[in-house]
């Protein structure tokens, strides 16, 4: 496996890992951690503070409070639902590649 499909296959398990995470965990368990915004600590506002707690809201479902996070949530959820998506069909398609080449050798 060359290094540019290694990198593909890392940034795919990657965005699966993220997505599953926050739809695993609990938002109240991100809600209850310190605020890490670099941002806003030195600036005072930042347009994307809350996104965290928004998509994991999103992904449990609770699309109020969701936007109530942070409104970016209206493009950035389904944005991720659709990267995610396509990251497994996209490790399913090579996997299968692979299955079909393993498959295809001869035998020694």
């Amino acid at each position: 496996m060359n290094s540019p499909t290694r990198a593909l296959l890392a940034q795919w398990a990657a965005i699966i890992a993220v997505v599953g995470t926050l739809a695993a965990i609990p938002t109240s368990w991100i809600e209850r951690g310190p605020a890490l915004c670099l941002i806003s600590a030195v600036l005072g506002a930042c347009p994307v503070c809350g996104s965290v707690r928004a998509i994991s809201h999103f992904l449990h479902g609770h699309l109020h409070e969701a936007v109530q996070s942070n409104i970016n949530v209206v493009v950035t959820g389904p944005l991720l639902l659709c990267l995610a998506a396509d990251a497994l069909m996209r490790l399913a398609q090579h996997a299968s590649r692979l299955r079909t080449k393993s498959h295809n050798r001869p035998a020694t």
